[in-house]
């Protein structure tokens, strides 16, 4: 779990909705699941799975209420209770555009 000092570049919104996310596994299977939108901005999100994803994975997402179709890294997996929390970061030149923020509001972490 991360305390301390906060490092983000950029505000965060919280999410609460499904994500869709698959990725190929260390082994070249294909994973799939869907994770829990934790919160989100510009450069990157974090969702919450059941189950761990270490980095460097690159895993593809969906969330169609906002629009979300993208690739993102696997930045950091931490335990969080009896799940995972992931923050991803966007591939590929990918932004959110904060816009979409008009329907979300800012959050602070919660702890576990």
């Amino acid at each position: 779990m991360r305390r301390g000092k906060e490092h983000r570049r950029f505000p965060r919104f919280g999410l609460g909705v499904a994500v869709g996310i698959s990725w190929q596994d260390a082994h070249g299977r294909y994973q799939a699941m869907q994770a829990k939108g934790i919160d989100i901005c510009e450069s990157g999100l974090q969702v919450e799975v059941p189950q761990a994803i270490e980095p460097p994975a690159t895993l593809h997402l969906r969330a169609e209420k906002f629009g979300l179709a993208a690739s993102a890294a696997v930045r950091h997996c931490d335990r969080w209770g009896p799940r995972y929390r992931v923050g991803l970061e966007f591939t590929g030149g990918y932004r959110w555009n904060p816009e979409r923020a008009r329907t979300i509001s800012p959050v602070r972490q919660s702890q576990p």
